[in-house]
């Protein structure tokens, strides 16, 4: 988890520096909850990325944003290393060997959507479009402090169900309609899409899709400009 600085800047648009702090939740015994709580609570923990006290107060006065990762969710959605032998199996491709580069793993998701589309996005669908009848609690803790919005790459929507349940109300914007200037306002941005009522709206997973996602031009024009009035 992630958590970025004040926003005053972004009232005038420009690209989102990642600034004040960065706690990354391990693979651990102890999961990404306990980290979580050691990182909000130790100084010591949070020596290497700057005052502690600044990014208590910084969260405090809803100034901050929360990035969102994988690692909050791995207890109940697959890795992506599986996803991408799950889609191999559905799409009939060779699967991925013991050994495999993170460059491969996207050349393989290229093929799988390239082979068969429509299974290809039944297969993530099927993966990804549920709710736990309880959610991880590093989730439900991040929900309950007043982060000013949340960053995710997840193709998941634990983050609006751990809110609500924690009644608030966030509207959600997804891939490619992101805009540095809506970070003042909109709750849940997915990076990466989002999978929801039977559908995978606009997901970033094979090579082609993270070219396209992560081009200079677009990736500019997301972050620099405000949305079309």
């Amino acid at each position: 988890m992630t958590a970025l600085g004040d926003l005053s800047p972004l009232r005038t648009p420009r690209p989102i520096p990642p600034q004040v702090a960065s706690e990354r939740a391990p693979e651990s015994a102890h999961g990404p909850a306990s980290s979580l709580q050691t990182a909000l609570r130790s100084n010591s923990d949070l020596s290497r990325v700057g005052d502690s006290d600044r990014l208590r107060k910084t969260i405090r006065d809803g100034k901050a944003i929360a990035f969102v990762g994988a690692g909050t969710s791995g207890s109940v959605f697959p890795s992506w290393s599986s996803l991408i032998g799950r889609l191999c199996v559905a799409c009939r491709v060779r699967g991925p060997d013991a050994q495999v580069t993170a460059a491969r793993m996207l050349d393989l998701a290229e093929e799988c959507l390239r082979a068969d589309p429509a299974a290809f996005e039944s297969a993530v669908v099927r993966e990804f479009d549920f709710l736990p009848s309880n959610p991880p609690p590093v989730l439900g803790k991040l929900a309950s402090l007043p982060f000013r919005a949340f960053l995710t790459i997840n193709f998941d929507r634990l983050i609006e169900f751990s809110l609500s349940r924690s009644n608030k109300t966030k509207t959600s914007q997804v891939y490619p309609n992101l805009w540095a200037a809506d970070l003042t306002r909109v709750g849940v941005f997915h990076l990466h899409g989002v999978v929801h009522d039977g559908k995978a709206d606009n997901i970033v997973l094979a090579k082609g899709d993270f070219e396209k996602a992560y081009s200079s031009a677009l990736t500019q024009k997301r972050l620099a400009l405000s949305p079309p009035t």
